[in-house]
């Protein structure tokens, strides 16, 4: 799928492969169970979200970063170059506002 999604002009130089090498093992881990899921859920005295500040706004910047990403090939994909820079604007207009 990364392969096929590589060759749409809107993931061009996106990273998407190496995001995905570099994340995977550790969003699984978050989500089925692994080792940082159950990290995250114990304290000394209970069994409860134990995520800091940090790590919650890196999980919502990373799920924005694909969000955005998603939305901007959908439109390539429906040959909607106008709504691509259009979206890619909007997310630049976000990143400088988000700093």
């Amino acid at each position: 799928m990364l392969a096929a999604l590589g060759s749409v002009d809107a993931f061009e130089g996106a990273g998407l492969k190496e995001y995905k090498e570099k994340a995977w093992a550790k969003l699984c881990d978050f989500t089925h169970g692994g080792s940082a899921q159950i990290q995250r859920r114990l304290t000394r005295d209970e069994v409860r979200s134990n995520y800091s500040d940090d790590e919650i706004l890196a999980v919502l910047s990373s799920a924005s970063a694909l969000s955005w990403l998603a939305a901007a090939g959908i439109a390539d994909l429906c040959g909607d170059s106008e709504l691509v820079d259009k979206i890619g604007r909007a997310y630049e207009t976000r990143l400088r506002g988000a700093v």
